[in-house]
């Protein structure tokens, strides 16, 4: 089992984390789309000559949607950093107790060993709990809600994006291949 799954399994508040900090995520891929779909509106709408007090409210929305991203995207740090410090002192706590529970009569020599890794070694997942961890699960989802998004607006663009998505990568390891030659 890879060191990531473990730690995750091992860690109670770092699974309620990632699904809070998930979803609010969720959330803001949700309005990024909302607020493109809103745009695209509002320029059709000018462009074929609608009433500008239809660009105005499309414009009123959009306002208002990208002050709620901002919100949200507020939320989304402050729900990782309260997670990734929940997530990381319960494996302190794990920790001395595991080391008391081995030496219970006192640490002797080995107590500034234990202390620097219950302090230093355990802060070094903050970014590790707090960002990747939920970047990885929203690295997933987020590609498909858009595709999900556009295919309302045109099936074809749609599964375009579907075939396509996927050869990104590869021509990104291409590209690093020929750099490095």
């Amino acid at each position: 089992m890879s060191i990531e799954r473990r730690l995750v399994q091992e860690c109670p508040a770092a699974r309620r984390h990632v699904v809070r900090t998930v979803a609010l995520g969720v959330l803001n891929a949700g309005l990024v789309i909302a607020t493109g779909w809103l745009l695209a509106v509002a320029i059709v709408t000018l462009a074929e000559g609608g009433s500008l007090a239809d660009v105005a409210i499309s414009l009123a929305v959009l306002a208002g949607l990208y002050v709620l991203r901002g919100v949200v995207a507020w939320a989304f740090e402050v729900s990782g950093r309260l997670g990734a410090e929940r997530a990381m002192s319960g494996l302190r706590a794990r920790l001395v107790d595991a080391v008391l529970a081995a030496r219970p009569v006192g640490l002797g020599e080995r107590s500034g060993e234990i202390a620097a890794a219950a302090v230093r070694g355990v802060d070094d997942l903050d970014v590790w709990f707090s960002r990747y961890l939920p970047q990885v699960v929203l690295s997933v989802l987020v590609p498909i809600s858009v595709i999900v998004a556009v295919a309302f607006a045109d099936l074809t663009s749609a599964l375009i994006r579907l075939v396509t998505g996927p050869l990104v990568p590869v021509f990104v390891v291409l590209i690093g291949l020929a750099a490095r030659e």
